[in-house]
Formats: structure tokens, sequence, C-alpha cells
């Protein structure tokens, strides 16, 4: 799928979230941590059956990032 948001920092500690302009939020991890403030178009899957300690959206298993800069 290819999702297009903003990078945020989540509200419990560690929690990176991707907000989707067409609604929703996904976890996208703490390695995509330099990326918050920015818009960007992901491409990735939905990560079934993990189980995380955020409760801020579904994971989701990045596959390509493009930063389209600051939001």
């Amino acid at each position: 799928m290819e999702l297009e948001g903003v990078v945020e920092e989540g509200v419990e500690l560690g929690a990176v979230v991707l907000r989707v302009e067409a609604g929703g939020t996904w976890l996208v991890g703490p390695a995509h941590r330099h990326l918050v403030g920015h818009r960007v178009r992901v491409r990735g899957a939905e990560r079934r059956g993990v189980l995380t300690t955020a409760q801020q959206g579904p994971p989701l298993a990045v596959e390509d990032v493009e930063d389209l800069g600051p939001a």
C-alpha cells in the first residue's frame, strides 16, 4: 500500500507514527524519528499479528519512504 501523511512523535515513549491525510494513524517505528515533522509518502504493508506497546494504530512494515519536506 502507499500512504501519504505527516510523521509525528507518538504518545507512548519511543513511538513514531504516520498520520495519514485520508484518516488513520500507523506505527512506523523509531527508525523514522529523523522524519518527525515532515510530510512523507510511504510504501509498505501492515504487519498483522505483531504486538506493540503503542496503542496508536497498526504497525506498518515500511519498504520505501519519500521525504516531501517539512509539514
